[in-house]
């Protein structure tokens, strides 16, 4: 009869063992550090990341600061798929409300009761307000793009930023390690540095647009993202976010620095819960002037009103923060002050980018 022996293995077989578990961890972090380095692969998961937020409604501030003045904006937003609603008050005392429902973009502003249906907004930046949920997205898209979440949920679009993506290494941004990567400048003269968390998902952490002389001009910071259970997955909002850029009233002047905080009240998010689709309706009934742009429609009025002063009124209207996407990305361009200069409400100077 066989007997078990109760011995514990010795000293000697700890250096196997040891070596065993380096083998295994070095095998770990060698597959995690080549995926990392392979920007079709991180394209990949990052725009899955993405497309884990199906619907998604908050409420959130944004603090713009200046060296001339600080405004602080309320914005409440939400979403399903390509639609929206997007109601916006400034602190200038402009307030707007913007949808899309699928088939036209509307444009309401409070104060003049103007409607405006369009079968495309008039401007890069729809929701008016600078979205945190499209923010830290800015360098997939172009100064001329309609920036909306549809647009930085396009497959090609992510192929396309990272087909010439170089790897920047490793970096530690407020304690967690991030992946950096080198793609295209989204305006001219520019690369954007961009640099992601790698847990759960790809997702950016900050991003860098930095000059061809190698000067950083602006830089996007997300300070905090919430996770939320998505079928087995976790669908990640970013709930506050910090950018600035250094801008000058004209190319070769001295630059300010301008920023924004952008903070979404964490008791009003809500991710992939039902959302009320009459929401992305702006109803005709509460409008003086409905103006259509639609080709196939006409210009509409009050009753015994000279229909011509819903175009003026139309066209006198505009987007009233100082900040917005399309701002953020044609500041290094050299189209930096004008808008302010010619204050919210006012239509666009010939020329001027919006």
């Amino acid at each position: 009869m066989m007997r078990r022996s109760s011995a514990r293995p010795t000293w000697r077989a700890w250096p196997g063992r040891v070596s065993i578990l380096l083998l295994a961890w070095w095998a770990a972090t060698t597959a995690a550090a080549r995926d990392d380095e392979d920007p079709r692969r991180f394209a990949l998961d990052g725009h899955r990341a993405v497309t884990l937020v199906d619907t998604v409604s908050f409420r959130c501030t944004e603090s713009v600061r200046t060296p001339h003045e600080t405004t602080r904006n309320r914005l409440s937003f939400q979403a399903a798929g390509a639609c929206f609603r997007a109601d916006f008050a400034g602190g200038d005392g402009g307030s707007f409300e913007c949808a899309f429902d699928g088939r036209s973009y509307q444009q309401f502003a409070l104060d003049t009761r103007v409607l405006k249906l369009s079968p495309g907004p008039d401007v890069g930046n729809p929701t008016i307000g600078l979205n945190p949920l499209l923010v830290p997205y800015l360098w997939l898209c172009s100064a001329e793009d309609v920036v909306t979440m549809p647009l930085v949920r396009e497959s090609g679009r992510w192929e396309a930023r990272f087909a010439a993506a170089v790897p920047l290494g490793q970096e530690t941004i407020r304690g967690r390690r991030c992946v950096g990567w080198k793609l295209g400048g989204t305006v001219p003269e520019t690369t954007s540095h961009v640099w992601f968390r790698t847990d759960p998902h790809p997702l950016p952490e900050r991003w860098r647009l930095v000059h061809d002389d190698g000067r950083v001009v602006g830089q996007v910071d997300v300070l905090e993202w919430r996770e939320f259970p998505s079928d087995g997955e976790s669908a990640c909002v970013p709930v506050r976010i910090e950018a600035w850029i250094d801008v000058a009233e004209r190319p070769g002047a001295p630059s300010e620095r301008d920023s924004v905080l952008l903070v979404v009240d964490p008791g009003s998010l809500e991710v992939n819960e039902p959302v009320d689709r009459d929401a992305f309706t702006i109803s005709p009934t509460r409008a003086r002037w409905i103006y259509d742009h639609d080709p196939v429609g006409d210009d509409r009025a009050d009753p015994g009103a000279d229909p011509s002063g819903a175009a003026r009124a139309a066209r006198a209207w505009g987007p009233g923060p100082a900040w917005s996407v399309a701002a953020f990305l044609v500041m290094a361009a050299g189209l930096f002050r004008r808008r302010r200069r010619r204050g919210p409400g006012r239509a666009p100077a010939e020329g001027v980018v919006a």
